[in-house]
């Protein structure tokens, strides 16, 4: 079987679009399948990262946007590497009428999404995020005959972190060691404004990791700060994500797709939105009882992390709740389970 994916990444749009179709694309290739990228060439991309395992075309990001030199661009790949049995499209500018055009190059489009405020012509769509309305999330979004893996049990997250989700360890509620993530791109600098409201809380007894994505561009300010906390770690990029996790009692950090790695091993969080996308999540994740949503990144400023860190010091039993929250919503497994509906998807229409 030969799977083309189509996402991309970069310093404005992060990396979490590129990071879990990496997860998805190594289970696929594990199933036997050949995995290919197609990414445009964006400043702060990870098509370097993603050619370490897997072939890529480099795209063009011309003036006339994704509809335009995208759709060429992308009709044209899939000839060349005809033929192609599932196209998977991950990528907010894209949407029925792209995946309609290019139908006839390609045997099965898969679509991953997080907004449901489009339509999409395709025969799998996968959304990840927790959703009070996710049964009806996509009604009239997508064919009668797309089958919708929804929910937090198909979070694509590598097996770093369902390996150490076999060994949880038990949190008693205390705060001693923060872990401050706020995306692979933070376009906003939310992470300096974190660490701030970290050193006003003053506590010199508190171990911090900082996070910061590879495309960061604020990096010397965010250093610059961790130097001025008592003891303070800047990972830059972070290598041991499930690691610092699976050590770290409370997380303050966006609502992106590190929201399930977090969960899948029980770390609550103080959720702020880095964009509007990320808003409904946050919501959602508080509903759910594991963390608490603090508001937009421009809702948010350090007085309201000190304040916020100060109640919940004195609440041990609520962060014992969130844990356990959180923990019960993902096994690690989602990869595998999105892989498997690849092929048993393809299975049943092609017997059909």
């Amino acid at each position: 079987m030969k799977i083309m994916i189509r996402t991309d990444s970069s310093s404005v749009i992060g990396s979490g679009h590129m990071m879990r179709n990496l997860t998805l694309a190594a289970a696929l290739q594990q199933s036997g399948a050949k995995v290919i990228f197609v990414s445009r060439d964006l400043p702060g991309n990870l098509c370097d990262e993603a050619e370490k395992h897997f072939q890529i075309h480099r795209i063009k990001h011309g003036d006339d946007g994704p509809s335009g030199e995208d759709f060429r661009s992308t009709i044209e790949i899939l000839r060349a590497e005809a033929p192609v049995d599932w196209l998977i499209v991950d990528h907010y500018s894209l949407d029925k009428t792209w995946e309609s055009g290019i139908r006839k190059e390609v045997g099965h489009i898969m679509v991953i999404d997080d907004l449901a405020n489009r339509p999409h012509d395709c025969n799998l769509l996968l959304d990840q995020n927790l959703y009070a309305d996710s049964k009806s999330r996509y009604n009239g979004l997508v064919p009668d005959h797309c089958k919708k893996l929804l929910g937090p049990q198909y979070a694509l997250l590598r097996t770093e972190f369902a390996t150490a989700c076999n060994n949880l360890r038990h949190r008693d509620g205390s705060i001693k060691r923060i872990m401050i993530s706020m995306g692979g791109a933070d376009p906003h600098n939310v992470t300096a404004m974190v660490l701030e409201g970290v050193k006003l809380w003053n506590r010199h007894d508190l171990f911090v990791d900082v996070v910061v994505g590879a495309a960061n561009p604020h990096i010397e300010t965010i250093r610059d700060l961790c130097l001025k906390l008592p003891v303070c770690d800047l990972h830059h990029p972070a290598n041991n994500m499930a690691a610092l996790m699976t050590e770290a009692d409370l997380c303050i950090g966006a609502a992106g797709s590190t929201t399930w790695e977090r969960c899948c091993l029980g770390l609550p969080t103080l959720f702020i939105a880095s964009g509007d996308n990320e808003i409904e999540i946050a919501g959602s994740a508080d509903k759910a009882g594991i963390g608490k949503y603090q508001g937009r990144y421009d809702e948010v400023d350090p007085e309201m992390i000190a304040d916020e860190l100060s109640k919940l010091v004195a609440q041990p039993n609520l962060i014992i709740e969130w844990s356990n929250n959180a923990a019960s919503l993902v096994d690690g497994c989602g990869a595998e389970r999105v892989c498997r509906a690849v092929m048993e998807r393809r299975r049943e229409e092609v017997g059909s």
